[in-house]
This record gives structure tokens, sequence and C-alpha cells, in this order.
């Protein structure tokens, strides 16, 4: 079972679809050749990569990424799953300013879908926002036959039974 998290994106091929055709325009150089072949290749990777997560039947999975339909990944045996929880993250920022890194206090939220095992360890598979983790949870729940425990709301604990 593969969950896509990133697929192509649009605006990179589109980026560097502009600056293929700006150099292929001005190509007086060898130089600018190059530069053009080098945008367009570009351009053909973003419109192709991809990256997610992969699982198999036999308690494996890994995080992939795939360019020009060859997908790259090292495979990982998953420990016996009691169940998948989804929760709540506030993200810090980190900037450097003046060779020093400054940690921001942002009201950003990232929901994590969490794999969960004996005692409570975790293998976090995917951080994205609430409606894709809890799709992704839920997916991941089917195929395994687990059930999810939902804990976007602080302070709740919601289980969603997905079990057959």
């Amino acid at each position: 079972m593969k969950i896509y998290i990133q697929k192509y994106s649009f605006w990179g091929f589109l980026t560097f679809s502009i600056l293929t055709v700006l150099f292929l325009v001005g190509a007086h150089t060898i130089l600018h050749w190059i530069m053009t072949v080098l945008f367009l290749a570009l351009s053909i990777i973003s419109l192709t990569y991809k990256s997610g997560v992969e699982f198999s039947r036999n308690f494996m999975f890994r995080k992939f990424s795939c360019i020009l339909g060859e997908c790259s990944g090292n495979w990982e045996k998953i420990p016996d799953v009691q169940y998948i929880s989804v929760i709540r993250v506030k993200q810090a920022k980190y900037r450097m300013t003046g060779g020093f890194t400054d940690q921001e206090n942002t009201n950003d939220l990232v929901y994590r879908v969490n794999l969960i095992f004996e005692n409570n360890k975790h293998k976090t598979i995917v951080s994205t926002n609430k409606e894709n983790a809890l799709k992704y949870a839920i997916d991941i729940a089917k195929y395994f036959n687990l059930n999810v425990l939902d804990f976007t709301k602080a302070g709740h604990k919601k289980v969603i039974a997905v079990k057959k």
C-alpha cells in the first residue's frame, strides 16, 4: 500500500520551464546551452517527483522518493503495532540570525500519524494537516486491521474503530 505525501510540484515545473525558455532564447554560447539542458532536466524531475510512505503485508515500511518512476527508500521492519495515533503538535520554527539559531514560537499546528508499539514506543510516519493525517491513519489502520486513536483535540482522546 502506497500513500503519496507529496506529488509533483507544478510551480517547480513552471519555474524551471520558464528558465529553460529564457536560456534557450539567449543561447549563444556553450554555457547558455548547458544551462538550458540543466533547467530542462530540473523541470522534468520536478514534474515527475513523488514522495510518500509504503507498507507491505509482511510488516515492513519505507519512506520513499520517486523520480521518473524509479522509487528509492530503505525498508524497515515494523514491530508489533498495537494501534495508530494522530496527535496534534505545535511546530517550532528555527531561523539563523547573526550565526545563531533562534527558535521562533508560533501557533502553527501539525498533526502526526504514529505507529504505537508496546511500552508506548512510536514511529512517526507523516506530519501534515488534520484532514490528511486522519485520512492517512484510517487508510493504514484498514490495511493492518487496527484502531486509530485521535488526539487532535487537546485533552480529548477519541477511538476511531476501523478493525474489520
